[in-house]
């Protein structure tokens, strides 16, 4: 057991210790996969919270793509270099090194707190979802933004990527029972993406990304999600948003 506990901490910090140029421009940069990205964050910008942190917020591209600017906005991650890569290209965010699992905030510091693609990476996520619930005001927002495993898109990311593997059991109803147990209210879990080929087609390192900045290729990625989004059963689009207020 201690081995295989290891060799998983092992995979991830190999995966995450060097801040990714390519991922972040990506998501931030190309018309097409940015405005897919955008619509993740779509319940972030309705709830329009004066005070946000991200755990587990990489080269901080989330952060870029908010389509508003709150009074505070917070990144956490492990890796130090990832987060001095954050403070140079994401402006109007702070930026704090450190574990989530022990977030160094008062408690309900935050209006909302959210992670995306962050408990699949981890081994205990119920011990990072409960301190983002410990930082986050009574009657808050916390919110978990994860990939589906049912979906072949992710399954083949899984398959290829060994740190991406905790991907396989990650489904929404998973994800809304461990936010439940973690004592939220109303928790509602919103899905996106049916099957979102364009993230192998527009992928910096082993796609043609320069199909993103084409307004044909865009409006074709848009008229094949309406299409696809009747046929792919909702349980299995590729991204799941599962939020819930903080209970008095």
């Amino acid at each position: 057991m201690h081995d295989a506990h290891e060799k998983f901490q092992a995979a991830q910090r190999r995966y995450f210790l060097e801040p990714n140029d390519d991922k972040f421009q990506w998501m931030t940069g190309n018309p097409c996969f940015s405005a897919k990205e955008k619509a993740l964050l779509a319940t972030l910008h309705v709830l329009r919270p004066a005070r946000l942190l991200e755990v587990g917020c990489g080269e901080g591209g989330n952060l870029a793509n908010l389509a508003f600017r709150p009074d505070l906005a917070v990144g956490v991650d492990l890796f130090e270099k990832r987060c001095a890569y954050a403070r140079r290209h994401c402006a109007g965010a702070y930026f704090v090194c450190a574990d989530g699992s022990r977030l160094p905030f008062p408690d309900a510091s935050f209006d909302l707190t959210f992670c995306r693609d962050l408990l699949h990476h981890v081994e205990v996520n119920a011990v990072f979802v409960a301190e983002m619930v410990r930082v986050t005001r009574t009657g808050g927002v916390v919110m978990c933004i994860e990939a589906c495993g049912k979906n072949p898109v992710i399954a083949t990311l899984a398959t290829c990527f060994r740190a991406e593997r905790g991907l396989f059991p990650s489904n929404p109803a998973s994800l809304k029972s461990l936010l439940e147990s973690a004592g939220l209210d109303d928790v509602q879990v919103e899905m996106h993406q049916p099957l979102p080929f364009y993230r192998m087609v527009l992928h910096p390192r082993y796609g043609i990304p320069s199909l993103g900045t084409k307004r044909w290729y865009q409006a074709w990625t848009d008229w094949s999600d309406r299409m696809l989004a009747r046929i792919v059963p909702r349980r299995w689009w590729a991204y799941a948003v599962v939020y819930g207020k903080k209970r008095e």
